[in-house]
């Protein structure tokens, strides 16, 4: 009996140093996936840092801590009090990533200075190893203020919620490609600018031609995938509505061969020309806008876009800039 006593507690003991080696392993390989991610936006001229980095959660999790976050781009410059990422260590393809705000912009270009706080920021992402599953974000309470001179505040937002799924029946295992659907609601919407007020939004598309390996993902190569004949962007409904106003936008988008966008949309609105009042004259309005729709219930108006040319009915309105 102590002989097995004896054995059963080396191989616990052994079990224990096998994980804590794996744990330490792992946070190395974090803090070096970060210096290197440094480096990398170094070398575009850009400059990011962690006031303090500090990696815990030992045994079981990896929770990484990045106080005062800075990120520099050109003329950009980001800055965040607490990013929080966490991953369990026996779930390493699903992270949940945490932020305090406020968060500040400011743009040494234009001079412009900008601050967005929240009362939650969240976000989730996970893999089925190397095919993605889903990305969410959950916000609540969103404000963004023009700090350049005092606050002023530009809008508000009381819940956000964004969800990019991977749609395991449009798999397609010989091209290799898969489609991704895009869900995103935000209720309470303010921006005193604009005279919107408690405002909701609908987003539901679809995105065919993306990478069923993550290690394959390629700009150039989902471009390719969006060209006719292959099934182009899909918009189900992007929709919002206040007290006074909704519209509703329905369609799809795709390319032609040259990288010219091609699709087709419909608009409906309720007192959005009235809206527009202020900002269009009428003529520009009834082109935008379209006439009475058939059921008597607001305008409608359809568009197109053939060879990257944007038209309102017949009337061209802009050219879209072709993919390389």
């Amino acid at each position: 009996m102590r002989v097995r006593f004896i054995a059963l507690a080396l191989v616990v003991a052994l079990v224990v140093v096998a994980w804590l080696g794996a744990w330490f392993a792992g946070a190395s390989y974090i803090r070096t996936a970060y210096d290197d991610l440094r480096s990398e936006i170094a070398d575009e001229g850009g400059e990011l840092t962690c006031g303090r980095l500090d990696i815990s959660g030992l045994p079981f999790r990896f929770d990484l801590f990045c106080h005062d976050l800075t990120l520099k781009l050109e003329d950009i410059t980001a800055k965040l009090p607490l990013l929080e990422a966490t991953v369990r260590v026996y779930a390493p393809t699903h992270i949940l990533a945490f932020a305090n705000g406020p968060l500040t912009v400011e743009d040494a270009f234009t001079g412009t200075r900008r601050e967005a706080d929240w009362e939650l920021l969240e976000a989730s992402a996970r893999t089925n190893w190397a095919a993605l599953a889903n990305i969410s974000l959950v916000a609540k309470s969103i404000t963004l203020k023009d700090t350049l001179v005092g606050e002023k505040t530009l809008w508000t937002v009381d819940g956000l919620e964004a969800h990019l799924l991977d749609d395991p029946q449009a798999h397609n295992r010989t091209t290799g490609t898969a489609q991704w659907s895009l869900y995103a609601i935000m209720n309470g919407t303010n921006v005193s600018d604009l005279d919107i007020n408690a405002a909701d939004f609908r987003l539901e598309a679809d995105l065919p031609g993306m990478p069923d390996d993550l290690r394959n993902f390629d700009p150039d190569t989902i471009v390719s995938n969006w060209i006719a004949p292959n099934p182009p962007i899909n918009l189900h409904v992007f929709e919002g509505k206040d007290a006074t106003t909704s519209f509703s936008l329905t369609g799809n988008l795709g390319l032609e061969e040259g990288g010219t966008w091609q699709g087709d949309f419909d608009l409906a609105s309720n007192g959005l020309d009235k809206r527009l009042d202020p900002f269009v004259v009428p003529a520009m309005r009834q082109i935008l806008l379209g006439d009475p729709a058939s059921n008597g219930d607001g305008l409608y108006r359809a568009y197109s876009i053939r060879h990257s040319v944007l038209f309102a009915g017949n009337v061209p309105l802009t050219v879209l800039p072709a993919l390389p």
